[in-house]
């Protein structure tokens, strides 16, 4: 866009300038324009810049190696399935035996939940106590506790 707007800024400037429209472009396009052009172009020819990764992932990224605290956190970021499904596990182990699954979430400003399948016996809000477990709220038939781990998880990752 920034590129464009130069060449049509250029085109009008060389257009004649009595009338107002080629005028107020030619005027208010500034020079500005290059230095922001430029720097798009710096970040373009970066090194630093996935591009293909930030399109594929749809959000910023940059290539390894770039910076070590970068690399460690993707690291984490990509072991975090695997890592959140093992402490799903163990959390079930802990929990009635008649709860069949349960999973640890992620939700933005809220955190790492517990993440457990409502059964038929949970009606009543007050079904919804489990030992140990800080409910939440309920969700397309999902009940959603914060528990010690969870806790933790927010502290060590949040």
């Amino acid at each position: 866009t920034v590129y464009s707007a130069l060449g049509l800024r250029d085109a009008c400037r060389s257009l004649p300038q009595s009338i107002q429209l080629f005028r107020d472009i030619a005027q208010e396009f500034s020079d500005d324009l290059h230095h922001i052009a430029s720097l798009i172009g710096k970040v373009y020819l970066s090194p630093q810049v996935d591009f293909e990764g930030s399109l594929a992932e749809n959000r910023f990224t940059v290539l390894p190696n770039i910076d070590p605290e970068i690399d460690e956190k993707k690291r984490r970021l990509m072991g975090l399935p695997s890592f959140l499904t093992e402490v799903a596990r163990k959390e079930l182990e802990n929990l009635d035996s008649r709860i069949p699954s349960c999973s640890v979430i992620y939700i933005p400003l809220i955190g790492f939940l517990l993440s457990i399948p409502r059964l038929p016996s949970m009606v009543e809000a007050s079904d919804f106590e489990i030992n140990g477990l800080d409910f939440m709220f309920l969700s397309e038939e999902k009940l959603h506790y914060r528990s010690a781990r969870t806790k933790e998880l927010d502290a060590l990752l949040g």
